[in-house]
């Protein structure tokens, strides 16, 4: 048995040499042909070049070294890429990197002026020799009405009252209606007139009269008590003292808001203190719509100053009726006039006499300024204002940064300072280039910064 394990051992090594063999073998026989192979494709390259003559010579070098022929490629790629960016950053640093920054210090002459200007309402135009200017007396007017509540009680009689409008259609001569003229409703009640009037006269065209009118006629009623009051218009009273005249058809009248206030008994009455107050009250009132008024309407250019306003109250009438609210009115009727300029004929003023005074020269222009007022005088007799201004300006020589860019486009430092230095009214100059290799101004106006101090 030992035996027979032992010659199987070897039989299988020995098979196992003998596979290896074979595969040695087969391996080198492959390899042979392979040679074989390509041998006989180089026979035939050689030839077919002998036959054409004309067989490229890098191409064979190619075929014969594949991985160099690339990396000539790559290198050649690679130098192409860099060429192109040194062109990019040279066209970069030539055209959009220069820039010039240019600041001019100007020469600057200080003038002031104190004293007093003129503003004259019949003047047209500046006069500097009387240092004075143009003005204009504005005057506007305003009325208002405010309601108010009565604090005192006690018996008492109302006459029921309102407003009414008179019309003329009877000729073209004013008609004029004493105080306590009567005034006659559709049902026979009668309210009287409160003031004198006078009734403007008709229009007559092509023969025919169109009547005119006064309205805003203050009525009162007859006699006291509610039976006066009405719940709406009253569109046509006749005046009975016109009865069985050619008048009386003529002259009419109108009460389009109706009549309120007719009271019998015990009720509201406003007191001395009430109407005081209420006249305080409505007279804070006039003041602040004549100054809106006043601001609202003022010209275009003009100004005023606030301490120069005069302002009037012309007419104040207290109603002390009690109306159906209980509440009594006061009607305020005012004026208010200033005197109104242009502060740029100051300013102009102020630089004619700063040129008359020859310490200006013609060509400069102001550069900035300041302008303050005092408290002014009002003549309105005379249509004047004396108004004290105080005055202080800087002027300097004008320059246009555009045109000076344009200019100095494309020159160098020493071309672009003497130029600069050359104009008339520079006092001091400083150039800054970026970046640090540039010395001259580009030829791009758009990288060329110009400053006027």
């Amino acid at each position: 048995m030992a035996e027979e394990k032992k010659h199987k051992k070897i039989v299988k090594v020995v098979d196992i040499v003998r596979i290896d063999g074979h595969r040695k073998e087969n391996k080198i026989r492959q390899e042979q042909e392979q040679e074989s192979n390509s041998m006989r494709e180089l026979e035939e390259l050689i030839s077919s070049k002998n036959k054409s003559g004309r067989i490229d010579e890098e191409e064979s070098k190619e075929k014969e070294h594949p991985h160099k022929t690339h990396r000539h490629g790559r290198k050649a790629f690679y130098t192409a890429i860099g060429i192109v960016v040194i062109v990019i950053l040279g066209y970069v640093a030539a055209t959009v990197l220069p820039k010039a920054d240019i600041r001019i210090v100007t020469k600057k002459i200080n003038w002031s002026n104190e004293g007093t200007v003129v503003v004259n309402k019949n003047l047209i135009a500046i006069d500097p020799d009387s240092v004075q200017i143009p003005g204009e007396i504005m005057t506007q007017q305003k009325n208002t009405v405010m309601q108010f509540t009565p604090t005192g009680q006690k018996y008492l009689e109302n006459k029921a009252s309102g407003v009414a409008t008179i019309y003329n259609a009877y000729s073209s001569a004013p008609q004029t209606l004493v105080a306590t003229t009567r005034l006659q409703a559709p049902d026979g009640k009668i309210y009287r007139l409160v003031n004198k009037v006078t009734v403007p006269g008709a229009k007559i065209v092509g023969g025919k009269i169109t009547a005119s009118s006064l309205s805003d006629v203050q009525i009162v009623a007859d006699k006291a008590g509610p039976d006066y009051n009405t719940t709406g218009p009253i569109d046509k009273l006749t005046i009975p003292g016109f009865s069985g005249t050619p008048r009386f058809d003529g002259f009419y009248a109108s009460i389009p808001n109706g009549v309120t206030g007719g009271f019998i008994g015990n009720g509201l009455y406003p007191t001395a203190s009430d109407i005081t107050k209420a006249k305080d009250q409505i007279q804070q009132q006039l003041n602040d719509a004549l100054n809106v008024s006043l601001t609202s309407n003022l010209p275009d250019g003009y100004m005023y100053r606030p301490d120069s306003i005069n302002s009037t109250t012309t007419k104040m009438t207290v109603n002390t009726n009690i109306d159906a609210n209980n509440q009594f009115s006061i009607v305020a009727e005012g004026t208010i006039s200033a005197m109104i300029y242009k502060e740029s004929d100051i300013l102009q003023l102020m630089l004619q006499l700063a040129r008359k005074s020859n310490s200006i020269p013609q060509d400069y222009t102001e550069l900035s300024h300041t302008l303050t007022y005092n408290k002014p005088t009002l003549d309105s007799k005379l249509g004047k204002m004396s108004l004290p201004i105080k005055y202080g300006a800087v002027f300097s020589y004008p320059f246009d940064t555009a045109q000076i860019a344009q200019s100095v486009a494309g020159k160098s430092d020493i071309d672009l300072k003497a130029y600069v230095l050359s104009l008339p009214g520079v006092d001091k100059l400083s150039v800054a280039f970026w970046p640090f290799w540039v010395n001259s101004v580009p030829k791009n106006i758009g990288k060329i910064s110009v400053t006027i101090e």
